[in-house]
């Protein structure tokens, strides 16, 4: 029964891509909320590329599939803890949407990657969502390369290592009111972690992507926008 669900599933989700595919093939983006048909997607690109790096049509359909799980869901359920605790809290949510409002030129109905740099209060909820709720508790599995002495604990060389980033982003140490929703610390200098701690480098207050070389690759998406 489950196998037949599976299989149920996995046709489904073939069928989506496939007309996803063939809607750009034929220059169909039906739906494309963005008015401008000459601004090209993930998917134009790929298929752009397809002959320059050998994509086969399950290629395009395997890098779509790692886009969506990677990025989309993940960037789905973050939003849907944030708005939960936009919810809960009418000034802040009142707060977001004039600012949003005022941000966008009169007639434009799709908000920009433009438009977003100028969205202070939207940068700051959204940093202050991932801060509370990661998509994921727990970097991925790491390995000591070396001994090292983390807070009186001695780590030996090879030891398998998890961060756990949840914990971090409500540590009392490094952010004040650390189990408060609290979007403003990040634009009014009220913590020092968030004030001073560059996100991209050595300063460890704040994971969601990991940290160094092998980081998640959906921090590059997320800075352009936060």
């Amino acid at each position: 029964m489950m196998c037949l669900k599976a299989e149920r599933l996995k046709k489904r989700w073939d069928e989506l891509l496939e007309e996803l595919i063939n809607d750009h093939e034929n220059d169909d983006h039906s739906c494309n909320l963005i008015s401008d048909q000459n601004d090209e997607d993930f998917v134009d690109i790929l298929l752009s590329v397809r002959q320059e790096y050998g994509f086969t049509r399950e290629h395009v359909k395997a890098i779509l599939q790692d886009v969506f799980f990677g990025g989309i869901d993940t960037s789905a359920l973050i939003l849907e803890f944030t708005i939960a605790e936009l919810m809960q809290r009418p000034r802040m949510l009142k707060k977001l949407q004039d600012e949003v409002r005022a941000c966008i030129p009169k007639g434009q109905k799709i908000v920009s990657e433009v438009d977003i740099n100028n969205m202070a209060y939207l940068r700051a909820v959204i940093k202050e969502g991932i801060r509370l709720h990661p998509v994921a508790p727990v970097l991925a599995p790491h390995i000591s390369m070396d001994d090292c002495n983390i807070d009186g604990y001695m780590i030996p060389s090879g030891t398998r290592v998890l961060v756990n980033v949840w914990a971090i982003g409500r540590d009392p140490r490094f952010w004040e009111d650390a189990e408060e929703f609290v979007p403003e610390r990040f634009i009014d200098s009220m913590s020092s972690a968030a004030e001073n701690v560059n996100f991209r480098e050595n300063d460890y207050q704040y994971l969601p992507f990991g940290s160094g070389r092998r980081m998640c690759p959906w921090d590059e998406v997320w800075h352009r926008c936060c």
